[in-house]
């Protein structure tokens, strides 16, 4: 919920090409509006209303890019629409994920087909709907004879565990940057920790990380999948009752060496540690995160900026690709990844126009 990041992308031989990147704030009122979704029930008309401005911001962002960027309608194919999650919980009886941002608002304002709605179809298919990176980190840094992880560490952190060209597994292993953040912004003023500096001035307490580390997410086998609405402040204060005389930069040291952790004991719980790991996402601009993540894994750990591929639009790349996917009517998820019953194509179509026969 920090920003709109959108991404060119061209795609030859199947093969993504970035042409243009650019990312744009989300106005506090709209984050504060899809926070507060994401912690209570609301009204019926609180969730349309949101939905409806966020269309219109995801429509006014993408139309400046293409002006900034000398791009034109015309020139593009599609808009793969993620739109922003504000539910996500596939462990109940009745699956549920939601992303809202209307597509048909932004189909009309920008006059580009959209693609949208990602996650619905693979949770129809007994999937989890996330995470759906795993096919396009394959495609894009895969080599044969190489071991390696892609972690994307965003609100939540997920792995893709490639085995030279084939995808053995991906997960997601439990929260990014979602509690750090949120910690930063009620105890700091400040929606992040740069550098993680605020953290490095702290020593971690054990006695809270080990709190933490007992929640059943970390331990159930993949397939699996979670959000920020569960990895919350409620949560976090769930665990810190009994330190709450903790001072608030520990805690903020103790959050980061949670992640870290967390992904080092899923890469050796499924024997996944590899050559390298290579880290995407805002998190990877964290260098105390990252000094973390080296000395828990111990492996060798890479932005993929050191393989060409600027961290911050990987996800953008993302769902640009399955847009394509889903236009060429191909699946755009890995059953052993989602723990979908069979590959699904992924996302509805929104056009502005009808089509002549």
């Amino acid at each position: 919920m920090d920003a709109v990041d959108i991404a060119a992308v061209e795609f030859s031989a199947d093969y993504p090409r970035l042409l243009a990147y650019a990312s744009y704030p989300i106005e506090p009122n709209l984050v504060q509006q899809a926070k507060s979704i994401q912690s209570k029930a609301c009204r019926i008309t609180e969730y349309a209303q949101l939905d409806y401005a966020l269309g219109e911001l995801f429509s006014d962002s993408i139309n400046n890019f293409i002006k900034n960027h000398n791009f034109t309608a015309e020139t593009i194919t599609a808009i793969g629409l993620h739109g922003q999650t504000v539910l996500h919980d596939t462990t109940q009886e009745i699956p549920h994920t939601l992303q809202i941002g209307d597509p048909n608002i932004v189909a009309y304002k920008t006059g580009i087909t959209v693609v949208a709605d990602f996650r619905r179809a693979d949770i129809a298919a007994g999937g989890q709907g996330a995470p759906l990176a795993s096919a396009l980190h394959a495609l894009l840094f895969a080599r044969a004879g190489k071991k390696q992880a892609i972690l994307n560490i965003g609100g939540i952190s997920n792995i893709t565990v490639l085995n030279g060209t084939q995808i053995v597994m991906g997960f997601d292993t439990g929260p990014g940057n979602c509690l750090m953040d949120a910690w930063s912004l009620k105890h700091n003023n400040q929606s992040y920790d740069q550098d993680g500096s605020w953290a490095a001035a702290h020593t971690p307490d054990s006695e809270l990380l080990q709190t933490m580390l007992k929640d059943p997410f970390f331990v159930k086998p993949p397939p699996k999948s979670t959000c920020t609405s569960y990895f919350s402040l409620d949560w976090l204060a769930e665990h810190t009752r009994k330190q709450e005389s903790l001072s608030h930069g520990v805690v903020a040291a103790t959050l980061a060496e949670l992640t870290a952790i967390t992904v080092a004991d899923a890469l050796k719980a499924h024997n996944a540690r590899g050559d390298e790991l290579l880290v995407c996402g805002g998190g990877v601009h964290n260098k105390y995160l990252i000094a973390c993540l080296r000395k828990h894994t111990h492996t060798n750990v890479l932005s993929t900026a050191d393989k060409g591929i600027d961290p911050d639009c990987i996800e953008a790349i993302v769902f640009a690709w399955l847009a394509k996917q889903r236009l060429e009517n191909r699946s755009g998820t890995i059953p052993t990844v989602t723990g979908a019953h069979q590959a699904t194509v992924l996302g509805g179509i929104y056009r502005t126009s009808a089509e002549t026969c």
